[in-house]
């Protein structure tokens, strides 16, 4: 079988999971990985067996046997890895959000055109079988026409405190729920406001809590929930909800927790039983089906389920949020 020759640029947090859903994956040959920490590049690079860089532009340049790569930097460091990675050839799966500027996504789809490559943006949502149900349910006609929606992704504090400010609590969470309410209702969005709290976090300049309102052109309201201000001892790490109320019916789905909690001297521990739990050794979940599509779509020849265009119509929602909770008024989208 063949297998794609394909590299990890950036193998922190997020990162790591790649190395190992690649490494396992039959369908991929997982080549280096890179990161701009040596110690960490050192650490993964010998765990998995490959080679670590710490300069991406080096790891692509001597590793002739890459033909992917998956970015997993932090948000605001998308733009160069990617627009090299495409001018070197390469197709890119980029962790989520495509950038954090719509200047910078534009660069970054427009590299991956230039250079004949695809794009994939990790909106891991459209992989969660609780999700794709909902998207189903819509797309079927069971609810009739969308009404309105409301969607929630809250984090605990620490998640925040450990994003030192990078970036804001939309781009981290809420641009999971607006790329999935882009995908399933279909409709262009028109306008947003938004309104935020900034009590915990305000010494690293971002907020604890936003509402952003969102109208779309086909009249259907949406509301996004996005915090980091949770307990950091509340018994889930996650609260997660959508709702989507139609003309005929209307779909939930309610995520509180993994499903398991285990307390050992009054420590909490949540393991992860969706999104990449390791299971007799092996990477499962969302996240991994997320990386096998994209490997099958380089493999294939054909497009990924979450393009570029999709992913910055993503961004430029939360971008008119953010210039709404300066401006405290309704601002357009486009």
């Amino acid at each position: 079988m063949e297998r794609i020759g394909t590299a990890v640029i950036g193998v922190g947090k997020m990162g790591e999971p790649y190395v190992q859903a690649l490494s396992q994956l039959p369908t991929a040959k997982l080549v280096a990985v890179c990161d701009i920490a040596p110690e960490l590049a050192g650490a993964v690079s010998g765990r998995w067996g490959v080679p670590g860089y710490t300069d991406y532009r080096e790891m692509l340049a001597k590793e002739k046997d890459i033909r992917a790569v998956c970015v997993c930097t932090s948000d605001q460091a998308h733009r160069e890895p990617c627009v090299t990675a495409a001018e070197m050839g390469k197709h890119i799966l980029v962790e989520k959000p495509l950038a954090l500027t719509v200047e910078d996504g534009e660069a970054i789809i427009g590299a991956a055109h230039s250079a004949g490559v695809k794009l994939m943006v990790g909106q891991i949502l459209r992989f969660d079988p609780r999700y794709a149900g909902a998207y189903q349910a819509v797309q079927e006609g069971k609810i009739g026409e969308p009404i309105h929606s409301f969607v929630r992704r809250n984090n605990i504090l620490a998640s925040g405190q450990r994003i030192q400010g990078r970036t804001s609590v939309l781009y981290f969470l809420g641009i999971h729920d607006i790329d999935f309410l882009l995908w399933c209702l279909k409709a262009r969005p028109e306008t947003v406001y938004a309104a935020g709290s900034r009590k915990l976090l305000s010494g690293l300049g971002v907020d604890d809590t936003i509402f952003a309102v969102i109208r779309f052109e086909n009249g259907t309201a949406a509301c996004v929930e996005a915090s980091w201000a949770l307990p950091d001892n509340s018994i889930a790490t996650l609260d997660a909800r959508l709702e989507i109320v139609g003309t005929k019916g209307a779909v939930y789905v309610d995520i509180h927790g993994q499903g398991i909690t285990v307390v050992e001297q009054g420590k909490l521990d949540r393991p992860d039983t969706m999104y990449g739990p390791v299971v007799h050794g092996k990477l499962t979940g969302i996240l991994r089906d997320e990386i096998d599509h994209f490997i099958a779509c380089v493999m294939e020849d054909r497009e990924p389920l979450i393009s570029g265009e999709s992913a910055l119509e993503a961004v430029r929602i939360v971008a008119a949020a953010h210039r709404s909770l300066e401006s405290g008024q309704v601002e357009r989208v486009f």
